[in-house]
């Protein structure tokens, strides 16, 4: 499973790269992460970090707010993006991940969509339906 998050991760960190100009870190909103265990999370996180090169944070958009990396009145992050996962559907076999997936720098700069991550032959292939981009 983390190695199936990582790719969904990494499909949506990937995808509109302009969006990541300029960051230095990654916020993750993992609220619907109810599912993985709290070391699962942390090594999913820690790899994001040695990953992307950035620094890593958890928290939902109104407490990023709060700790004033958003500025709310003009709904901008300036220094990162803001990851959610959530919807989080996951099989018995824990070979397909199915979830709603959204990166967001602003309130003019953000994309989404629901996605599908599924093991084949040791490999994530994700697969993407209902993208939208704002």
């Amino acid at each position: 499973l983390i190695d199936g998050f990582l790719a969904l991760i990494d499909d949506l960190y990937q995808t509109d790269s302009g969006l990541n100009g300029g960051i230095t870190m990654i916020a993750f909103d993992t609220t619907d992460w109810t599912m993985l265990s709290a070391i699962e999370t942390e090594i999913i996180l820690a790899i994001a970090k040695e990953e992307y090169e950035l620094e890593v944070l958890v928290g939902t958009f109104d407490e990023l707010a709060e700790q004033e990396l958003i500025d709310k009145d003009n709904l901008y992050f300036e220094n990162g993006i803001l990851i959610v996962i959530e919807d989080i559907e996951i099989n018995n076999d824990k070979d397909k991940i199915s979830c709603s997936i959204r990166k967001w720098r602003s309130g003019l700069g953000a994309i989404g969509w629901d996605a599908e991550a599924r093991l084949t032959k040791d490999k994530w292939e994700i697969t993407r339906s209902g993208m939208w981009i704002s």
